[in-house]
Formats: C-alpha cells, structure tokens, sequence
C-alpha cells in the first residue's frame, strides 16, 4: 500500500487503487471481483474497514500502521452505514458507491478532521442490532 500512497493526496483512494491492482495482477486480466477498485467506483467497503483496523487504533480498532494518518481513511460503507447516513441528512446519493463513501467521510471530517471514520463502528451498531432504532438517531 505505502508504494502507492503519497502525503499529498486527499485521501487514501490512489493509494487503494494501485494495491488492489497490484493484488489482482496474479488473476486472468488482472482484477477480481474479490478485490474491487475504488477506480470503478466501488465503496471498497471491506479494503476500507482493513485500513481502518490497521491505522486506527483504540478499543475497536487494533492499529500498528504509522504511516498513514487516520485523516486519510475513508468510511467502510455498507448498508447499515449508509442508511444512517441517509436519516442522519449526510447524504442524498442514492447509492451506496464510492461518491457515497467519501460524501459522507468528508461530512465526518467536519467534525472530527484528523480522524473522521471514529464514527463508524457506533453508528453501524444502529443498523446492526434490532433493538436500536435508525430512528432513534434523531430523537
């Protein structure tokens, strides 16, 4: 990953992308629909919740990645996350793709702008458990 990655971009996409082409090299064509690509606008959600587990680091999240500050992640985004996102007025997209992904991190980032994906494991918690309503969210 850190072959790809440079402090100036943005976020960790363009890193992503050439780790996950460089994974897929050893399959016919060179990609996978085991390991998708932010270049074709997946949410990567299950790259995303790796690096997130690798560089953040707290009671959730077992770290030891120096390299890459947490302000570069991008949130993990599934159906739980995005649903809450949608009742939460993060965003209006429709899908839950890489726009969608990186809408709502830079949502987060208002708040929380050196790491904005703390947020998403209590947050998915709403979606994951029946006995929380997304509803609740706003009471």
């Amino acid at each position: 990953l850190l072959e790809g990655y440079s402090a100036g971009d943005r976020d960790i996409l363009p890193a992503m992308a050439k780790f996950s082409a460089f994974l897929c090299e050893v399959f016919p064509g060179g990609e996978s629909y085991l390991l998708p690509s932010p270049e074709k606008g997946s949410a990567c959600k299950r790259l995303n919740l790796m690096f997130r587990w690798l560089v953040r680091q707290d009671d959730v999240d077992p770290g030891g990645w120096r390299n890459v500050p947490q302000a570069k992640l991008i949130v993990p985004l599934e159906t739980h996350m995005f649903q809450i996102a949608s009742v939460l007025g993060l965003t209006k997209r429709k899908a839950a793709d890489l726009k969608t992904a990186v809408e709502i991190t830079r949502k987060f980032a208002e708040f929380a702008p050196d790491d904005p994906v703390k947020y998403d494991f209590a947050l998915t918690r709403f979606g994951i458990h029946p006995e929380i309503s997304k509803s609740s969210l706003l009471a």
